[in-house]
């Protein structure tokens, strides 16, 4: 059974930049694809139609307690969308290289 999993986060697209080049720097993930999404949504009692960023991150599992953590804390929403899901299978070079590219703890440049 492979450790990795995909986290799916949302936000403002100058932010979610920021936010991929910094969990990367710190070795939370290895990878993270960003594609511009319309987000429709009900906030506060109305709804709101938005442009944003998609983020598809790839960590471990042992990591993503710690990059929802992180997300959590520099994120500009009061309640982003952070999304965990296994990965169930995949490229076996891919997977092993994620968990490669990823440590959990101070990073190790």
């Amino acid at each position: 059974m492979n450790d990795v999993v995909e986290v799916i986060v949302t936000g403002p697209p100058d932010f979610m930049q920021k936010l991929v080049e910094t969990l990367i720097g710190e070795r939370l993930i290895a990878c993270g694809q960003l594609a511009p999404i319309m987000s429709t949504y009900r906030w506060q009692g109305a709804v709101e139609n938005a442009t944003e960023v998609r983020a598809i991150l790839h960590t471990t599992r042992e990591c993503s307690d710690l990059v929802m953590r992180r997300i959590q804390e520099e994120h500009p929403y009061e309640v982003p969308c952070i999304l965990i899901s296994p990965v169930m299978a995949g490229n076996s070079r891919y997977l092993a290289w994620v968990a490669q590219e990823t440590h959990k703890g101070p990073s190790s440049s």
